[in-house]
């Protein structure tokens, strides 16, 4: 086994396996998301945050919970990924969309602003689009208009946000 290790640049006794099988079950979970298999993807996130957390897989395990309608582990895991990396964007935005999805617009918002002004995201147009959403709720066209145009440069193909931008964009003219 220790032969097998050093061939594939893994250290015994340290943690470079742990990060290795980490990193595989995060990508095993992607795999299982991906094909709806979300009880399975939620358990190798879990299992990779176990071995070792970090805010990916902990977003992960709550965008999982929330496609199954458990808003309140949801927002615990994003709470948990913000605790392990608040610079990560992604959480932030998840538990607005959570909130939104609940009427609660400004409060959602305040995450989406959050979720726009962190380091790095995973998926930083969806922040933009969410307050895009948000701003509609609240009938605000002009700043609906200009966060679907931020949203935009992130996600150019995405045709619910060109057919808003062409809406919107009329409705100002």
């Amino acid at each position: 086994m220790y032969q097998l290790w050093v061939s594939m640049g893994i250290e015994n006794g340290s943690t470079d396996l742990d990060v290795v099988m980490a990193d595989r079950l995060f990508r095993m979970g992607n795999v299982m998301q991906n094909i709806g298999m979300f009880d399975y993807a939620a358990e190798h996130f879990g299992a990779s945050f176990k071995l070792r957390p970090s805010a990916e897989s902990a977003t992960m395990i709550g965008w999982n919970f929330g496609i199954q309608v458990d808003d309140d582990e949801a927002m615990a895991w994003c709470r948990r990924a913000i605790e392990t990396d608040s610079h990560l964007g992604d959480p932030w935005n998840d538990i607005g969309a959570l909130l939104l999805a609940n009427q609660k617009v400004e409060e959602a918002m305040s995450w989406f602003r959050a979720a726009i002004n962190t380091e790095r995201a995973l998926s930083p147009g969806h922040p933009w689009s969410n307050m895009a959403r948000a701003h509609l709720m609240q009938r605000n066209s002009r700043a609906a208009f200009f966060a679907a145009q931020q949203a935009i440069i992130h996600m150019p193909e995405d045709a619910e946000l060109l057919m808003l931008l062409e809406e919107l964009g009329s409705d100002l003219c």
